[in-house]
């Protein structure tokens, strides 16, 4: 199982995946990236995909 699939399957949404700089060269391509999650409310439902 994908380390992210509990918050996705919780209904977060993933909004952005990166790998900054300063991890790249910390840990290289092998490193993890960075992803930013939001999770919707009722008032602010996610974007259609």
């Amino acid at each position: 199982m994908d380390q992210l699939e509990l918050y996705r399957r919780s209904g977060w949404t993933e909004v952005l995946s990166l790998r900054p700089d300063w991890l790249r060269e910390t840990a290289g391509d092998e490193g993890p990236d960075v992803v930013v999650m939001a999770l919707p409310t009722a008032d602010r439902p996610s974007a259609p995909r």
